[in-house]
């Protein structure tokens, strides 16, 4: 009995067709329905990009517009993100317009810095007061946001411009450098760039909890020197996730050397 059941046969105009056959056609029917289905909803649908998961790129610090265009030639395929770090670019707001023009075109996401102010406290060192807002939604999800000035936690802990000169103890000292840090971003951002929704990056190698702290919202701990790259992942990591933030890593050069990669020489 059991045999028949799962062998029994269906008469079709006179033809014997085995139950096991008809049901394997109709699978068969139906998946291509899907298919073809499939196939038409995303030719007709649009899909909206996303940013990847992950971003693997370089910080150019220096060089002119040849420089940055040379540099992008050569990562293409194998980076995703340019951070444009050199002055000479961001100072001069025509240029850094065409630069980010060409990493648009070549796919590529981008940063763009923005450093303190030589003197005083304004104008800060980049592009004009309305570039943000007048290029903002030019480049779509391609431009990642500012990376205003540079390792700031470090320099504190150095002493070299430090933002907090004097302190009556550890937490005077903490939230000093909290609320001068965050001063100076919220003044740049919303009032002179008026761009109050601007993503902002730094890179550190101290004091990154601080550093979120004051209202960046993505930091890249810093491989440098001689120090732990386990303790720089770790004390990164650890503040951004505990505050809900994004984090990321950049391994610097010095002397054709890059820290953290080992046996690895640069000409």
């Amino acid at each position: 009995m059991g045999d028949n059941a799962l062998t029994g046969r269906i008469v079709i105009k006179g033809t014997v067709v085995r139950r096991k056959t008809v049901l394997t056609l109709v699978s068969i029917s139906i998946i291509l329905a899907l298919i073809f289905g499939y196939v038409i909803n995303n030719s007709l649908i649009q899909v909206t990009p996303t940013e990847p998961k992950i971003f693997v790129g370089v910080d150019i610090g220096f060089g002119n517009e040849t420089v940055v265009y040379n540099i992008a030639d050569t990562l293409e395929g194998y980076a995703n993100l340019i951070i444009l770090g050199s002055l000479t670019i961001t100072n001069d707001t025509p240029t850094l317009t065409r630069v980010c023009d060409y990493l648009y075109e070549k796919g590529f996401y981008f940063i763009i810095y923005v450093g303190f102010a030589m003197e005083g406290y304004l104008p800060p060192r980049g592009p004009d007061q309305n570039f943000f807002n007048s290029t903002i939604n030019k480049w779509g999800n391609k431009f990642l946001g500012a990376y205003f000035f540079d390792e700031v936690g470090g320099k504190q802990i150095d002493q070299e411009h430090p933002v907090v000169i004097e302190a009556q103890n550890f937490s005077d000292a903490a939230n000093e450098y909290i609320n001068l840090v965050n001063n100076y971003l919220v003044h740049y951002k919303t009032y002179f760039y008026g761009a109050p929704k601007l993503r902002l990056f730094t890179s550190d190698y101290a004091l990154n909890w601080f550093d979120y702290l004051s209202g960046y919202d993505i930091v890249l701990g810093e491989f440098v020197a001689n120090q732990s790259r386990q303790i720089a992942v770790a004390q990164n990591r650890g503040a951004a996730n505990t505050l809900q933030h994004e984090w990321g890593i950049m391994i610097t050069y010095s002397k054709g050397k890059l820290y953290g990669i080992p046996s690895t020489n640069i000409r």
